[in-house]
């Protein structure tokens, strides 16, 4: 966890922050260095509160719920994927890129011996039909979660169930988009963004 931690210089202001897919939930931790209002949207129920210097707000969410915050301080955002309880999957964390960390190319490796691994997207809707995933486009890969939501742009958001293996993603017009990977096995879990292995 402590290697995924960014710098405090490349902390964001706005976040999406996809469900874990097959978990019993999500917890959402927001963190700020300064006071801070934020907003938080799931679905169409939105929220407002204000932390003060240093200060944390844990989020629920389901396992099929977008989230979106805004604040008007920059922010550190981290997930927890909290495992399954039919499935015996032990809960996960990662760190959530900000909208201004997106990159328009990432390669990744994902590792073998779990029962399912995913990849998350986050692009521009505009932009999804640009994606390529291992030179293929994003319909040559099974989508198990998609939903849309809008911050200054429209963003479509794509879960795909994959195998291990080295994965290329890119889009064919250099439009940035976020990348969160993800899996299980029985007593374990992994999940990592894909810019902070970049």
């Amino acid at each position: 966890m402590v290697t995924q931690l960014p710098p405090t210089n490349e902390i964001d202001t706005e976040y999406i922050v996809p469900p874990f897919y097959n978990n019993d939930g999500t917890l959402i931790q927001v963190l700020c260095e300064n006071s801070s209002s934020i907003n938080s949207s799931v679905g169409n129920s939105v929220s407002n509160f204000l932390l003060n210097e240093k200060g944390y707000k844990n989020i629920e969410v389901t396992s099929n719920m977008t989230t979106v915050i805004e604040s008007d301080q920059p922010v550190l955002v981290t997930a927890f994927g909290m495992g399954s309880k039919s499935n015996r999957y032990h809960p996960y964390m990662t760190v959530v890129p900000g909208i201004h960390q997106y990159l328009d190319y990432y390669k990744i490796i994902v590792p073998e011996g779990y029962q399912e691994n995913f990849i998350c997207v986050i692009v521009q809707s505009q932009s999804l039909n640009n994606l390529r995933i291992n030179g293929f486009s994003a319909s040559h890969y099974t989508s198990v979660y998609q939903a849309a939501v809008t911050l200054t742009k429209h963003f479509s958001i794509r879960i795909f169930k994959i195998q291990s293996g080295t994965f290329v993603l890119s889009t064919t017009d250099a439009s940035q988009f976020g990348l969160i990977v993800n899996g299980h096995r029985i007593n374990d879990g992994y999940g990592f963004a894909g810019n902070f292995v970049h």
